[in-house]
């Protein structure tokens, strides 16, 4: 009675299941599994997009910080510090703490006359932000500590350290 349907040859006559209605049955779980895999994939093909996008975002607002903080350290000087410490305070200098000691200390090492200038800034970020001016005398150390174990010992450079910590 079951002779002549598809994958059923021979159940009758046999008593055994042949291995083409096995393999009927396993297309659905196969398909489905396809399925599920070709979603769980686009998901994760779009969130991955969505974060590379995020990334870029994040990447571009660094840029911007940076580019905001390296413009007013440059620009400051005994006339303006009270206008640029207002700018800089208005930027987000908890994301940018590094970036701003770095750019000080190299503005400080490489025009050592501002030296007061750039400390009097530092000062005012600091009563604002601690972290910063621990950051700051941490990095300024370290420097330090590298500019002399060297063989080679930049007088400039350990000296506009000095006077910078000072």
């Amino acid at each position: 009675e079951f002779e002549g349907m598809i994958g059923m040859e021979g159940v009758g006559s046999t008593g055994s299941i042949p291995k083409t209605f096995h393999n009927v049955c396993s297309e659905p779980e196969n398909i489905v599994t396809k399925v599920t895999a070709s979603i769980v994939n686009e998901k994760d093909q779009h969130s991955n997009t969505k974060d590379a996008q995020e990334r870029a975002k994040q990447y571009e607002s660094w840029l911007k910080l940076s580019r905001q903080i390296n413009g007013l350290i440059n620009r400051v000087n005994v006339t303006n510090v009270s206008q640029i410490v207002t700018l800089l305070l208005r930027l987000n200098l908890i994301r940018g703490r590094r970036l701003l000691c770095t750019l000080l200390i190299k503005a400080q090492q490489s025009s050592t006359q501002y030296s007061q200038v750039f400390a009097a800034l530092m000062s005012v970020i600091n009563s604002k932000f601690p972290d910063i001016g621990d950051l700051l005398i941490t990095q300024l150390i370290h420097s330090l500590k590298r500019d002399i174990q060297t063989s080679i010992i930049n007088k400039a450079r350990c000296s506009a350290s000095c006077i910078f910590i000072a």
